[in-house]
């Protein structure tokens, strides 16, 4: 569930990828989300922008604003989520 304008937010659909975190192992005893932002400044292309941990490292500091209302919100529509999810699969 988004509450924004995807293509006003800068919001592009990105691939899959797997993390190398530790999250697949705790998922399997308590769900959870794994959130993947890319914050490559507009105008870098991301394939070439330097990798987290990376002293040459930059943040587009306005994903961070759509990222945080996104992450405000989930949790008051959870219950709402949870019951659209039950429903179309009944």
């Amino acid at each position: 569930m988004m509450f924004f304008q995807p293509a006003e937010a800068g919001v592009v659909p990105g691939s899959l990828q797997g993390a190398s975190e530790d999250f697949s192992y705790f998922a399997k005893e308590v769900p959870g989300l794994y959130i993947f932002l890319c914050v490559t400044p507009d105008g870098e292309d991301p394939a070439n922008a330097a990798p987290n941990h990376h002293p040459k490292f930059l943040v587009d500091e306005k994903a961070l604003v759509v990222c945080t209302r996104q992450l405000r919100l989930w949790p008051l529509t959870f219950n709402e989520q949870i019951a659209q999810l039950t429903a179309d699969n009944i």
